[in-house]
């Protein structure tokens, strides 16, 4: 079935539960599907943006859940956890921010602020702005990305090549200079 032919609602609900997967590629996918105007922006950033926070939420769900269990709970007993569960606003929007943009991070502090026990407000308003921004810079980049790549016509596969091979060759050049 051909792009054109898809339902963009089918599209919207494919990129929200894409979210749950891999949150970086939904919101790629989301912008190229804007660039190559298969979808309206808002439609699709806000099907990802829903999708994220909602996974989000869940983490630190997950984590007041496990509360509940015995092991969780000597995890929870833990100083840093401890800390974490009674640091101020502040300190709790700045882990959570740092967990946004560091790879790796968001699962573990997401959850571990559930675990913590951090009041609920207390982690989704950061939570909520913090994947806002992120969600937003990311998609606005990368779809202006994909309209510039669209001038490029055939020719625009030779972009991603020429990135990763620049990559790739940055540190040998790097220590050739040293």
């Amino acid at each position: 079935m051909s792009m054109e032919m898809m339902n963009p609602a089918l599209l919207l609900a494919a990129l929200f539960l894409a979210t749950f997967a891999l949150e970086d590629v939904a919101t790629a996918t989301a912008a190229s599907l804007v660039a190559e105007m298969h979808l309206s922006p808002l439609p699709a950033l806000l099907s990802v943006l829903v999708g994220i926070i909602l996974g989000d939420l869940g983490l630190y769900l997950l984590g007041r859940a496990a509360h509940r269990m015995s092991w969780a709970q000597r995890i929870a007993r833990n100083r840093r956890l401890v800390a974490f569960g009674a640091a101020g606003p502040q300190r709790v929007a700045t882990v959570i921010l740092i967990a946004r943009l560091v790879p790796g991070l968001r699962l573990p502090t997401f959850v571990a602020a559930g675990l913590a026990r951090v009041p609920a407000l207390q982690f989704a308003v950061p939570a909520i702005i913090a994947a806002s921004l992120w969600t937003g810079v990311l998609f606005v980049a990368l779809w202006q990305f994909g309209v510039q790549a669209q001038a490029l016509g055939s020719a625009r596969w030779l972009v991603p090549l020429l990135l990763v091979t620049a990559l790739l060759l940055l540190p040998r050049l790097r220590k050739v200079q040293a």
